[in-house]
């Protein structure tokens, strides 16, 4: 492991941290009767393609000098009400979000902030070859999977563009605009940059155990919480690094056998929110303990964390129907709440669930298990996002709706 905070202090070296050459050359010395056999040969490659799908990472290229170029409206911005035509081809889910209480969605060749009437606040012209966009309250971090660049939006407005050293994996940021960033690095297996609100340098770590694929930091700036994937005698195994800003190594190193975690993230109360393929968890904040809440066997379809808990959409069967919507808070308290649909797309507010099934919202309260109300979502629905009490926008293949609830 090797950390940096800030621009003075000089770097140290753990063994964690020794190149992954140096490290694979000591380990065969100790290992010489212990040859990688063809079967976890097979797990390497499984480790690489799961890596692929679960933390996104695309081989596309930087295509522009300049990430992104438009025009900046002002949040008072007229609009002519919804719905709003879409530019670009594509919007995937995820990239799709409330900023600033408005709504803000990154296409392939566009940034556009949208507020309640239709009014465009920000729109900026997208010139990464494989955009994405991670937001939280009213900050968004817009970056390139296939290259090194990336900008700051403060919701009425690109704040700041920066880049880091080598091809993005991932980004995240909080709510106060402090940011990360997994990316490439060579003779490790990732970089992690945290950056202040400021866009200055606040740490560094270099994973050299596992291929990382998601990324999570607290609203106080204090740690960060990493989820990756490795292999061990055949089977893979998913990590959490859980990383404290002022300490050398990791203060918490969890290991999860046969497992593929897709995300892990901080909650309000210090818990970190786990959710993977057959499995969700709730870590506590000591880290020294875990709630599990198996699947049983079901079908994963949709997921959320939220500062307050995970939400899941999970089927009995492989075709998605029947779903039931799981609420795990952060303290590990469950409801389970029994649907007759699949799920297409799944939003919350509050203890409220939206679901978009065959063009049709629903919205259920988790809390009491009861079905609230059924919407008209139109032909091409293709997600949803539940702003608040009142809205939900559907995400369309030509056009943004606007759902009054």
């Amino acid at each position: 492991m090797k950390r940096r905070k800030g621009k003075k202090e000089r770097e140290m070296l753990s063994y964690e941290d020794k190149p992954i050459e140096e490290y694979e050359r000591d380990e065969n010395k100790k290992n010489k009767k212990n040859p990688l056999n063809g079967r976890a040969k097979v797990i390497v490659v499984i480790i690489a393609a799961l890596v692929v799908i679960v933390g996104g990472v695309s081989i596309w290229n930087y295509i522009g000098p300049n990430a992104l170029q438009g025009s900046l409206a002002s949040s008072k911005a007229n609009g002519k009400g919804f719905p709003v035509e879409i530019q670009g081809k594509t919007i995937s889910e995820g990239d799709a979000n409330i900023v600033n209480n408005n709504l803000a969605y990154t296409s392939d060749t566009e940034f556009q902030i949208i507020n309640s009437g239709g009014g465009i606040v920000v729109d900026q012209r997208v010139k990464y070859a494989s955009p994405a966009m991670s937001a939280n309250g009213d900050y968004a971090i817009i970056y390139d999977k296939s290259g090194n660049q990336f900008q700051i939006s403060n919701g009425s407005g690109i704040t700041y563009e920066g880049s880091v050293e080598d091809t993005i994996y991932t980004a995240t940021i909080n709510k106060n605009g402090d940011y990360a960033i997994l990316s490439k690095k060579s003779g490790y297996t990732a970089k992690l940059t945290v950056f202040n609100k400021n866009n200055e340098q606040h740490y560094a770590y270099y994973f050299s155990e596992c291929y990382t694929t998601g990324v999570s930091i607290n609203n106080s700036l204090t740690q960060a919480v990493v989820c990756g994937l490795d292999a061990s005698k055949g089977s893979i195994v998913s990590k959490i690094y859980v990383l404290d800003f002022t300490k050398e190594e990791p203060i918490a190193k969890l290991d999860f056998k046969d497992i593929t975690i897709y995300e892990a993230k901080f909650m309000n109360n210090g818990n970190i929110a786990v959710i993977g393929d057959t499995t969700a968890m709730i870590i506590t904040s000591d880290y020294k303990n875990k709630y599990d809440f198996t699947y049983n066997g079901y079908n994963l379809r949709s997921r959320k964390i939220t500062d307050n808990g995970i939400f899941l959409s999970l089927s009995p069967f492989e075709d998605g129907k029947s779903c039931e919507i799981w609420n795990i808070s952060e303290k590990g308290i469950t409801t389970t709440t029994k649907t007759d649909m699949s799920v297409d797309s799944m939003d919350v507010c509050g203890n409220n669930a939206a679901i978009l099934s065959n063009n049709k919202i629903t919205l259920f309260d988790t809390s009491t298990q009861t079905t609230l109300k059924d919407y008209d979502a139109g032909l091409d629905a293709q997600s949803i996002v539940y702003a608040n009490n009142n809205t939900v926008y559907v995400i369309g293949i030509t056009e943004i709706r606007k759902v009054e609830l």
